[in-house]
């Protein structure tokens, strides 16, 4: 693939920060699959390995999943390497080291733990972090690519040719920064601001 100057960390993910996380329902080891009582909810995210990395993300313990982690549509039973956040990490284990401990998806998929990472905002800036599970990415379509730079300005428009040399017929929709994308998440908060500023104004004017 061509190097881009600038881009230190690139990254593909199905779920982009700041957007609707798919929820899933996980067992935790010895839970009974059929036990609805056992089974929790949290967000399900497929990644590669530097997706921490290119957000800018602290792993707390353990690791990253690694690069033969990384598979394409396999429907296998071995066991995945997940990495989950400190709030899942609470809700399945609270108080304990989830390193080394097993998940369950769906009742059959079995998952290791073998790293936390730090809580970050994924819906929402305003909302509390929700627990998440970061498996390792199974699927190359509906994914979208994250890349960390030091010139994200320059380095957009030579992303668009990158992906445009490995493959002309492949889309590359709805590229932006995360600061346009953090501005659009803020803009419902910073016009309420305003409006509750024009209100006083007219207050004092009356």
């Amino acid at each position: 693939a061509p190097r881009i100057p600038g881009v230190e960390a690139p990254a593909v993910t199905n779920q982009v920060p700041l957007s609707r996380l798919t929820n899933m329902s996980f067992a935790r080891d010895g839970a009974t699959a059929s036990n609805n009582d056992e089974r929790l909810l949290a967000g399900l995210v497929s990644i590669t390995p530097d997706y921490f990395r290119a957000l800018g993300v602290r792993i707390l313990s353990g690791r990253s999943i690694t690069s033969e982690e990384i598979g394409i549509s396999g429907r296998d039973t071995m066991p995945r390497a997940v990495v989950i956040n400190a709030s899942a990490a609470e809700l399945f284990w609270p108080g304990q080291d989830p390193i080394g401990r097993h998940l369950k998806l769906l009742g059959s998929i079995p998952l290791t733990v073998v790293g936390v990472a730090e809580d970050t905002k994924h819906e929402s800036v305003r909302d509390v972090p929700q627990p998440v599970v970061f498996v390792p990415l199974r699927t190359s379509r509906g994914v979208s690519l994250v890349v960390r730079s030091h010139t994200p300005a320059e380095a957009l428009p030579a992303l668009r040719r990158a992906v445009a040399a490995l493959d002309p017929e492949l889309p590359l929709r709805d590229a932006r920064l995360v600061s346009g994308q953090l501005d659009a998440a803020l803009m419902p908060q910073r016009f309420g601001t305003m409006l509750l500023g024009l209100f006083s104004v007219i207050a004092l004017c009356i």
